[in-house]
């Protein structure tokens, strides 16, 4: 686990790099799909935006990757030329990804509150799960017994 200076110091080179990224996942989009197909070019977006939230440590990056990723799909995939007003239908689908950012995060949150060991903790499983971890190998009427205690 990263600590608060670790973090700090690799804002930076994070930024730049994800920056970088979030533009790559525009070209992808550009060169995948036609100007027609919006919610396809959205969803590049907002897969790179999840992968980003995922790999990020500061969480003002990953603000940074939303905002950007967001007037990248407006301002280029779907308006052109960075206008990002008129049509305001594209402005619908940044929710999406912001969503998909939310995503990415909980899973980098769930990963870090994850025990240390590989696999679940006993305390995690089911008891169901941890009656059967007593339960040797036998006779599958046997172990049934053994199971519900009759």
């Amino acid at each position: 686990m990263q600590t608060d200076d670790d973090v700090q110091e690799s804002a930076p080179f994070e930024l730049a790099a994800t920056m970088v990224a979030v533009v790559a996942a525009g070209f992808a989009a550009a060169w995948l799909f036609s100007g027609a197909e919006s919610f396809a070019r959205a969803l590049v977006m907002a897969g790179a935006t999840a992968v980003l939230a995922t790999w990020v440590a500061d969480r003002r990056v990953c603000v940074t990757v939303v905002v950007v990723s967001a007037l990248v799909y407006v301002g280029f995939l779907t308006h052109r030329y960075a206008v990002l007003t008129g049509d305001p239908e594209p402005w619908s689908y940044t929710p999406l990804i912001a969503f998909a950012a939310l995503l990415g995060r909980g899973r980098r949150w769930m990963k870090a509150a994850a025990p240390a060991g590989e696999g679940a903790s006993p305390k995690m499983l089911p008891s169901s799960t941890r009656v059967l971890e007593g339960v040797q190998e036998s006779h599958p009427v046997q172990r049934l017994s053994t199971i519900t205690g009759g």
